[in-house]
């Protein structure tokens, strides 16, 4: 399987952030479990526009930082939750949860590396 992370993207970051870089990262691993209990919530609760706004802060800070596959699936449970269709959005974000446990350690070896 290809890395979880874009290195390039992670490598441009750190040129523009410096150490900066860390504590953002850091910051991402410790959101990402909230967001996606907070899609689960909506989808529990049938509220589809409250999964959607996590869906959507997940989706851009994934792509922005590089985790690309997290991104993917989290742009397709926006995209669901949009349209009001919750049809398969569980077994999305099951993959997101596996792919940010992916995405996590990738991060660590990168922050243990730097």
């Amino acid at each position: 399987m290809a890395e979880a992370m874009d290195m390039s993207v992670l490598n441009t970051l750190r040129e523009q952030l410096g150490d900066g870089l860390d504590n953002l990262l850091q910051v991402f691993l410790r959101q990402i479990p909230d967001q996606l209990a907070e899609i689960e919530a909506g989808l529990a609760a049938g509220d589809m526009a409250a999964a959607m706004r996590p869906a959507h802060t997940l989706k851009s800070s994934s792509a922005t930082l590089g985790a690309i596959r997290l991104s993917e699936y989290v742009k397709e449970i926006e995209i669901r939750t949009r349209a009001g269709n919750g049809s398969g959005v569980q077994e999305l974000v099951a993959k997101a949860r596996e792919e940010f446990h992916e995405v996590e350690a990738s991060i660590r070896r990168y922050l243990a590396g730097s």
